[in-house]
């Protein structure tokens, strides 16, 4: 069945009086979810449109109203995904005059479809923006009178279509009078004449830009409406739900940013949520912050905004995925005065972040391993490298503890990455300070004592030498681990073998690293054991992989004799890997080091 076969059989199905309702809103879900997979041509994406707006237009029970949204969201997804006011401009006038009609007939019957039409309508401003920007004053006047549950839509309907008009405005500063803003939103006109939208004259790939650049209103232009209508709005908050708060607020802000407007406008909100348990609420004050800081937060703001984001951090009642913000807010806190790196992007604390608040960031047994893991990388930016030793490192090395010794009795998988993960942290940071030296001796220490740790130790240095490519740390840890695992007894050698391979693998690529060690530790256990005689493929190849390391690294004359007789072996025990070990030996006697 071709794609317009099945949404002909949709059509039928939306049509038919003998569905249920809740058939044919899954239905409508298939064209919001898979628009360009079911339309894949312009007379499919016409008949659909037109069925659509035929089937609304025939609802007339007042029983049928969620039904009728979502047909609106159907078709506000059609129009957007297909781009309808460039290909098809006369349905989109036909729906934008659909969608006013809509919000503009206040019945107490069909709060719902005037809900979804606001709804609608906000996302073809965000779409395309300026689209109602010459209807601003009505839909302010709209806003104000609506008394019903629908308020917020409405609000939230305004707010945008101001938002991309200010956008307009100081996009355009030299085709706009000093009154022209004022004028936006006193200036009203009918919503229900007919509609014949003009080109917006914002770019929609560059708005989010502007908006977080630093587009300003011109200074000529006159903003006494505009503070009355930010005033007005944040009175009516109150009357939201948190999620349309946030959106609305945020909104605001941009245009209270862009207008010069003083932001004191949000100070009750900072006073009102800085208690709130409520996630958006609670974290839209960081975004307030992020936007205007001192502007709008003074010391003691800035103090209790911190002391309530460490304690929903450690609060166990609320969900992880809220405290994991928190720390990541805390990482990324808002503020002109943070200690940490210097480069944009990067984490960093604030300063006013005092010292007895350190402790409360060392992980306890209780802590999840993400809370862990952030945990730790708030104590690394807590203290400041150093070149001796001193109670930074000791308790940097010190928070640790937890997660070695679970690693210790045998919780080796997630534990094991967040301890690396950790390290890799810390030295990020601190590889300049002493604390490069103590990750040395502690890897070291882990590996030797718990060898299955060996993969995770190459994947640490493979990050290591990225960031830091001059580093002694690499080489020093692999010689030291290298010289370790090649003078350790057989037996206990063999208890982790695949591991040790891979130790003498990684090291095998160490130029400043003798191989002939390696390779006569090779021989030696390959000629006392029965690995040989087993054949197993896997440990075979891990050997093998150790051989083809010194081959690419090393000058053949320092290798020749000890790597020889290693690849020879193989070649006469080895059954499986035998011919890959003949053709490194041919390659080895036949070949010069630069081939």
């Amino acid at each position: 069945t071709s794609a317009a076969d099945f949404v002909h059989y949709m059509l039928q199905a939306l049509t038919s009086e003998n569905k249920k309702e809740s058939a044919k809103t899954n239905l409508l879900g298939l064209f919001q979810e898979y628009p360009s997979t079911l339309l894949t041509d312009t007379i499919t994406v016409e008949h659909t449109f037109g069925s659509l707006r035929g089937i609304y237009d025939q609802i007339e029970d007042e029983r049928h109203v969620f039904f009728q949204s979502q047909i609106l969201f159907t078709l506000t997804v059609i129009v957007v995904e297909f781009d309808f006011m460039e290909n098809q401009m006369l349905f989109f006038t036909d729906f934008l005059d659909v969608l006013i009609r809509t919000i503009a007939t206040t019945t107490s019957s069909n709060r719902i479809v005037r809900a979804a039409g606001c709804q609608c309508l906000r996302e073809l401003e965000v779409t395309y923006p300026g689209l109602l920007r010459n209807r601003l004053a009505t839909l302010y006047a709209m806003a104000q009178e609506e008394l019903t549950s629908v308020h917020q839509d409405y609000m939230s309907l305004f707010v945008t279509v101001l938002q991309y008009a200010i956008l307009d405005i100081a996009e355009n500063k030299k085709t706009y009078t000093e009154n022209k803003l004022n004028d936006m939103l006193l200036m009203q006109t009918d919503l229900r004449t007919a509609v014949s939208p003009t080109s917006p004259n914002l770019n929609r790939a560059n708005t989010e830009s502007r908006k977080e650049g630093s587009l300003r209103l011109p200074s000529t232009i006159d903003t006494r409406e505009l503070r009355k209508a930010v005033s007005w709005v944040m009175d009516s908050v109150a009357l939201m739900t948190p999620h349309c708060l946030v959106s609305v607020v945020s909104q605001l802000s941009d245009c209270v940013k862009m207008s010069g407007v003083s932001p004191t406008i949000f100070k009750q909100q900072i006073i009102r949520h800085i208690a709130s348990s409520s996630l958006p609420l609670f974290h839209l004050l960081f975004l307030l912050k992020m936007k205007f800081d001192r502007e709008l937060f003074e010391d003691l703001d800035e103090d209790r905004l911190l002391k309530r984001l460490i304690g929903h951090a450690q609060h166990p009642g609320l969900s992880l995925g809220h405290r994991l913000l928190c720390y990541d807010w805390l990482l990324q806190f808002p503020s002109q005065a943070s200690q940490g790196t210097d480069l944009p992007g990067e984490p960093s604390i604030p300063l006013r972040l005092s010292r007895h608040q350190y402790r409360l960031f060392f992980p306890s047994i209780f802590n999840d391993l993400d809370v862990i893991a952030r945990k730790l990388n708030v104590l690394s930016l807590c203290y400041e490298p150093s070149s001796t030793s001193d109670s930074a490192s000791f308790a940097l090395m010190g928070s640790l503890t937890l997660l070695d010794k679970a690693i210790q009795f045998g919780y080796v998988g997630v534990y094991a990455v967040t301890l690396f993960r950790s390290l890799y942290t810390f030295y990020k940071r601190h590889h300049q300070s002493v604390l490069g030296r103590e990750i040395f001796k502690f890897i070291l220490t882990s590996v030797l004592c718990r060898p299955k740790l060996a993969a995770h130790t190459v994947d640490f240095l493979r990050c290591v030498s990225r960031l830091t490519p001059h580093s002694p740390l690499v080489l020093d840890l692999l010689r030291s681990l290298c010289e370790q695992t090649v003078s350790a007894p057989l037996s206990s050698v063999l208890d982790n073998l695949s591991h040790n391979l891979l130790i003498l693998q990684r090291s095998a690529h160490e130029i400043q690293i003798r191989p002939t060690d390696t390779a006569r530790f090779l021989y030696h256990l390959l000629a006392s054991s029965d690995l040989c005689a087993a054949g197993d493929w896997s440990i075979g190849n891990r050997v093998l992989l150790v051989c083809r390391g010194l081959l690419q690294t090393h000058h053949t004359t320092t290798i020749c004799t000890e790597l020889g007789d290693l690849l020879l072996l193989i070649a006469d025990n080895f059954s499986d890997i035998r011919d890959r070990a003949r053709f490194y030996y041919t390659m080895l006697s036949n070949m010069s080091s630069e081939k």
